[in-house]
């Protein structure tokens, strides 16, 4: 990915993320890459735009699925309860 593009996927990543989410680097060969590090055991290198989007497909996944899970927790929960009041 060239400069300008790295700049603007960092770009992105800041605004979603906060301005220290990302970092541009560029690599011996001249291609540029952007280091995501939103917490110090995660680490992800965008090499270009469609990396970010399967980046963000992914987290939203992962956050749809911790959702249904407590969803379905909570479900049961309120299903004990009832059992034991009855």
């Amino acid at each position: 990915m060239n400069a300008e593009d790295a700049a603007y996927l960092q770009e992105l990543v800041s605004d979603t993320y906060g301005p220290d989410a990302a970092t541009c680097y560029q690599l011996g060969n001249g291609e540029h890459v952007v280091k995501v590090h939103r917490s110090p055991e995660e680490c992800w290198f965008l090499w270009s735009h469609a990396d970010w989007k399967q980046y963000r497909h992914a987290e939203k996944t992962a956050s749809r699925l911790a959702r249904a899970k407590a969803n379905a927790e909570r479900k049961a929960r309120r299903h004990e309860e009832v059992a034991a009041c009855a």
